[in-house]
């Protein structure tokens, strides 16, 4: 049973990591760079018992592709990203095939999902590979 789990959960953590990592590459190697201005900010309301900081805010951003079609996008930003306020430009990189998936023109927000799966799949595979027991016969 444990060895089920370990499988799937290197599996979802794999195919996790392939999605992000070819999602980055695209952006970084065919994504356009331009500025786009935050239009909207959608925090969410206050809760009691939890702090307001670990929640995302929603920020819908509005620019022009280099087309000459204008986007209006959104971004989820949490507590230790960029939470800009309306009218503050914000530099971005879009893919040329999806206008509409923008991420902050910074290499710690294009690149940080595919790091977090590639992290927990070199710690389960090192784990695995440091607490493997030789069958002794």
């Amino acid at each position: 049973m444990k060895n089920l789990r370990l499988i799937i959960v290197l599996v979802i953590s794999l195919v996790l990591f392939c999605i992000t990592f070819a999602n980055s590459l695209s952006v970084t190697t065919n994504g356009e760079r331009t500025t786009a201005a935050c239009v909207d900010v959608d925090r969410p309301a206050s809760r009691a018992g939890r702090r307001r900081s670990w929640r995302f805010t929603k920020c819908k951003f509005r620019y022009t592709a280099q087309d000459g079609q204008v986007h209006s996008p959104t971004i989820r930003f949490g507590a230790f990203w960029l939470n800009p306020k309306v009218g503050e430009s914000v530099p971005i990189i879009y893919s040329k095939e999806s206008p509409d998936s923008i991420y902050h023109d910074s290499i710690f927000h294009v690149w940080m999902l595919p790091a977090i799966f590639g992290g927990v799949l070199i710690v389960f595979v090192v784990k695995r590979m440091i607490w493997r027991r030789p069958n002794i016969e």
